[in-house]
């Protein structure tokens, strides 16, 4: 449909738009104040070199090798990553009835977070720091029984959720845009019913009452003309009159006949059939 073109249908026939928009809004905020608000909340986990400690007081990392090896740091977590992203480990989140639709960041290694988003914002707290322990169980898992062991220490473990208003904010928007287009489905097809009953109401009205209207003609009485008459009739054929009979004299003439040639009279004063 044409914007201009929709545009104009919806201001002509107002009547009908102004209702269903309003019909519209009402229900978006209805909906949106159904709606329970959601919680946010989002742990970070460290690998660290078996040499790198933490200091207590400040929590800054202290090297006491310079050699570390940043190459299995990186590898550790990625593996942390790719073990936390997997549909078993998902399953086992679920089954210790935390959430299994928690999303992993492992872009920025060696660091690793889990943000996790619900309704309730104990649950989405228990997850995220239940998360951050299955990393460490399973970054000391990879390395079996060895003296030195990286690490997977925890950085931030939040102990509030972040409310979030953005579910209800994106279904007032679903529904707004939704309720738009229905809007001007049903104002086309009002408008385009109602032209289309007038259009066969003003030919009815023609047709019965048997006039002809002319804007053209100037007519003073707004271009009623009068009833448009009947043809006229062919006149009636009178029947053929028969042919007179032939009339005979009493001086031997014999009015001549159409079928044959006109008799002549004969010197000795008689006359034959032929005329000699």
């Amino acid at each position: 449909m044409d914007l201009w073109v929709t545009l104009g249908v919806l201001i002509k026939r107002w009547y009908i738009t102004l209702p269903l928009l309003g019909l519209v809004v009402f229900g978006a905020m209805r909906v949106a104040d159904s709606l329970e608000p959601t919680f946010t909340a989002t742990a970070v986990a460290r690998v660290l070199c078996p040499d790198q400690t933490r200091d207590p007081q400040t929590g800054e990392l202290q090297d006491t090798n310079a050699f570390c090896a940043d190459r299995a740091v990186l590898d550790i977590s990625q593996d942390a990553g790719v073990f936390m992203n997997s549909t078993s480990t998902r399953r086992l989140m679920s089954n210790q009835g935390l959430l299994g639709d928690y999303v992993v960041t492992d872009n920025d290694p060696p660091r690793i977070s889990i943000t996790a988003e619900d309704v309730d914002e104990q649950l989405v707290l228990d997850t995220v720091q239940g998360a951050v322990a299955l990393i460490q169980s399973q970054v000391d898992q990879l390395q079996g029984d060895s003296e030195l062991k990286y690490t997977a220490t925890p950085l931030d473990i939040p102990r509030e959720a972040d409310q979030s208003d953005s579910g209800a904010v994106r279904t007032q928007i679903t529904i707004a845009v939704a309720g738009l287009i229905m809007v001007a489905v049903l104002v086309h097809v009002f408008d385009a019913l109602a032209t289309l009953l007038a259009r066969r109401r003003g030919t009815g009205e023609v047709a019965d009452d048997d006039f002809e209207y002319d804007d053209e003609a100037g007519d003073p009485d707004g271009g009623r003309l009068a009833a448009v008459p009947d043809p006229p009739q062919p006149a009636p054929v009178e029947a053929a009159r028969p042919a007179p009979e032939p009339e005979s004299y009493d001086d031997g003439f014999v009015a001549a006949d159409s079928s044959g040639p006109a008799p002549r009279r004969a010197s000795g004063g008689e006359t034959n059939r032929w005329g000699r």
